[in-house]
């Protein structure tokens, strides 16, 4: 008799998380830089496939290895500028997403990029598919910035 084996194939949380351990690297240039170039390769591995098209995670995480991994800042800039448009273009630019690419650029490109704004204050268009448990992350962590400026 025969058994129903379910297809397994990968999904963007695997994408994500070989992308992930990848920004967290720590050692030399060209190791930082080999490491930049496997996130970059799975990243754009996860962007051909169907199910393992980047979310508002996958963006935040790249832009985490852009920031730590590229040494240069022109290239952090430039690469930067390409992973913005596509994150904006996708929906999918959460707030982990945004202060991490904020954290990779130049003030310059940052105020380029977003004309100085808040996450806030971006076009809601850019956030469109950020999900539920991102949202209310971000919600979280407003209410949390909020309590605080109360505090004296």
């Amino acid at each position: 008799r025969e058994e129903k084996v379910r297809k397994c194939r990968p999904d963007v949380t695997g994408y994500t998380s070989v992308i992930a351990a990848c920004a967290s690297t720590y050692g030399t240039v060209k190791e930082k830089r080999r490491s930049f170039d496997m996130a970059h390769l799975t990243f754009m591995e996860s962007c051909a496939e169907k199910y393992t098209q980047p979310n508002d995670v996958t963006y935040g995480v790249m832009f985490k290895a852009v920031g730590r991994l590229l040494n240069n800042s022109d290239e952090q800039d430039k690469y930067a500028r390409t992973l913005f448009k596509l994150c904006c273009d996708d929906g999918y630019l959460g707030e982990m997403a945004f202060m991490r690419m904020k954290a990779a650029v130049s003030n310059v490109v940052n105020k380029e990029l977003t004309g100085g704004k808040t996450y806030e204050e971006l076009p809601e268009e850019w956030k469109r598919n950020v999900t539920k448990r991102q949202k209310k992350y971000d919600m979280r962590k407003n209410s949390a910035k909020k309590s605080n400026q109360l505090r004296p």
